[in-house]
């Protein structure tokens, strides 16, 4: 993809970020949902080379997320997670990433909609530009908030009013149940147009973080 293009479809896709670090507009949203000091938003942090390399980030302010963004923001490709986590469990496990059941709180459900890229993407069957994805958004009953560029699609959040607890199995079934429901709609939209919709309705989903660079294509990198 060449810089023009995808600069068009950056103009054409809602933005949630625009710079890296502490100038990120998109940090301190997510940072407003920790309001209990037990929960700590997770960043982590991908290193493409043979073999790639993880970073994970534990923090709770906007600062120590623009500290972590800026140390490793030039490097690596840079996700956020839906899914809080601990303080107990930052505290024991400060290298992981963690799985479904160390998730502590949700922040929102998602879906990941890819577009067609050769390079990029192996699925042929993928909508071709940014305003076939966005049908695929602007036909679910609830409005999203917002929409990220990803560099080669777009992830649509559906960010709650305030931070879901999952303190009990029960509480982790309705929050894995919310999800599942969020992709299944856009998995039937996408199919009537010829479409799939990736899963990623996990608890311990990670997604780019708006205003970083993607990396997969180590000779285009683009801007989200």
């Amino acid at each position: 993809m060449s810089d023009a293009r995808a600069a068009r479809r950056r103009e054409k896709c809602p933005r949630a970020g625009q710079a890296e670090g502490n100038n990120n507009i998109f940090i301190p949203i997510l940072c407003a949902y920790l309001d209990d000091p037990n929960q700590i938003l997770l960043l982590w942090f991908l290193r493409r080379r043979k073999p790639d390399s993880t970073i994970s980030a534990f923090v709770s302010t906007p600062e120590e997320a623009g500290t972590a963004l800026d140390k490793y923001g030039a490097t690596h490709d840079c996700y956020w997670a839906v899914g809080t986590r601990s303080a107990e469990y930052a505290q024991k496990h400060p290298e992981l990433r963690g799985g479904n059941n160390d998730v502590t709180g949700l922040i929102g459900a998602n879906l990941d909609i890819d577009i067609y890229d050769p390079v990029a993407h192996a699925k042929k069957n993928l909508p071709r530009t940014i305003e076939e994805a966005l049908e695929i958004a602007n036909a679910m009953p609830i409005r999203p908030r917002p929409i990220v560029f990803t560099g080669h699609g777009i992830q649509v959040l559906y960010l709650f009013k305030e931070l879901m607890p999952l303190s009990s199995p029960e509480d982790r079934h309705m929050a894995e149940e919310v999800c599942m429901r969020v992709h299944a709609h856009a998995a039937r939209i996408a199919e009537k147009r010829g479409w799939v919709v990736d899963s990623t309705y996990d608890l311990a989903r990670v997604l780019r973080v708006p205003g970083t660079v993607n990396r997969k294509n180590p000779n285009e990198l683009v801007d989200t």
